[in-house]
């Protein structure tokens, strides 16, 4: 048989965002039934009690450096109250809770590899449905936050750099909280509250103090805040675009090895983590228009959590590398449930063209939805709507 052609569609198994190397899955399905079956005659009897609950074992192993750490992590995560999120490696996204863990190491024959075995039985049903969305919608940033704070506290020196090194460090500070100050000032352009013209004077005050900004703890809160003040400040796609170009500005750490340079680069580690945090949270505060910008956003949220998860491996920062692991199974979780319950839409055929109130109320029957069309119709007239109109079902 020629195998040249296949392409393995297997996904990589974790629980509640602790990964293992699937080596073996089975799975149970089927219904609950009552039997009947007659004495001296030939037929019998079966009433349908309902689905059975699904079960599904696996058998993995853990491989590298912290292994031992990463088996602890699912020792605590299958010990840990109420069902979490199974990547099952061939039937997908599960819920699930652990009904048995059985964990191997062999110190002898195997050392590095931990073998588990994992019971797990289908959980209760997705709130509303399949809407998990609901559920998790806030995706709080608390875990990631508290491990990059320990992260940068470590890592930003510069009381350690030679004096004729500091100036960069001091400045890349300095363009973070600038960076952060501007973009606070774009999403709030207009606005008359007397907190949002505080809150940029703050920022720039902070920018124009350096000794703020070659202090950890200060500069740490400092790109915390003002991240945290854009997030208040801003909704949706605006949000999201903001917090886009700030990671966009922050792509790309030089690697180096002094620390200087490992200085630097934790500054970009912390603006490229918090905003691609607030982009999923972001990405969750509206409705896309269409599957294909659902999935644009997911790329963009999971592609910069993996590149700081392979960091943090890289590290061995297993505080943040936990933390992240776990908020970008929650955060793929929010935006693909998110994706794929997306309202269908339909497009009307009018004779004429429409004022959208007129619209609004043919279609759903209810004139305060001309908004929504209007914005599902972006190149049409607010009073010339048509004869072609867009609407969700």
């Amino acid at each position: 048989m020629a195998q040249g052609c296949y392409t393995p569609l297997y996904l990589p198994a974790s629980y509640k965002g602790v990964p293992f190397q699937a080596m073996e899955v089975t799975s149970e399905h089927g219904r609950r039934g009552a039997e009947g079956e007659f004495p001296f005659g030939e037929d019998t009897a079966y009433a349908d009690l309902g689905r059975r609950i699904r079960v599904y074992t696996l058998e993995g192993r853990i491989v590298h450096n912290a292994h031992l750490v990463n088996a602890a992590a699912l020792i605590a995560v299958c010990e840990t109250t109420g069902p979490g999120i199974l990547i099952h490696p061939t039937r997908g996204l599960v819920r699930a809770a652990c009904r048995s863990l059985k964990v191997k190491d062999d110190p002898l024959e195997a050392q590095g590899v931990t073998y588990v075995t994992l019971e797990m039985v289908e959980a209760e049903d997705w709130t509303h449905g399949f809407n998990f969305v609901a559920q998790i919608i806030g995706l709080s940033l608390l875990s990631i936050t508290s491990a990059l704070q320990a992260s940068f506290t470590t890592n930003f020196r510069p009381s350690d750099v030679p004096a004729f090194e500091q100036p960069p460090v001091i400045e890349t500070g300095r363009r973070a909280i600038e960076i952060i100050r501007d973009t606070f000032g774009d999403v709030t352009n207009g606005s008359e509250d007397l907190k949002v013209s505080r809150i940029y004077d703050d920022l720039d005050t902070f920018s124009l103090d350096d000794q703020k900004l070659k202090t950890p703890a200060s500069m740490f809160n400092g790109m915390k805040l003002g991240l945290a003040a854009i997030d208040k400040y801003s909704v949706g796609e605006t949000k999201y675009e903001a917090m886009r170009r700030i990671v966009n500005q922050f792509a790309a750490s030089n690697g180096g090895t002094r620390t200087a340079d490992i200085s630097i680069d934790s500054i970009y580690a912390v603006m490229r983590v918090l905003g691609a945090g607030y982009m999923a949270r972001a990405a969750l505060e509206e409705t896309p228009d269409t599957l294909d910008a659902a999935l644009r956003q997911y790329d963009h949220v999971v592609a910069i959590l993996e590149g700081e998860i392979d960091v943090a491996r890289a590290h061995c920062d297993n505080l943040l590398f936990l933390a992240l692991r776990e908020f970008k199974t929650q955060a793929e979780v929010a935006l693909l449930n998110r994706a794929y319950n997306l309202p269908s839409l339909i497009v009307y055929n009018f004779s004429v063209a429409q004022h959208s109130l007129v619209a609004a109320y043919e279609i759903y029957g209810d004139a305060k939805r001309a908004r929504e069309l209007e914005a599902r119709n972006p190149h049409a007239l607010v009073h010339n709507m048509g004869p072609q109109i867009v609407a969700a079902s």
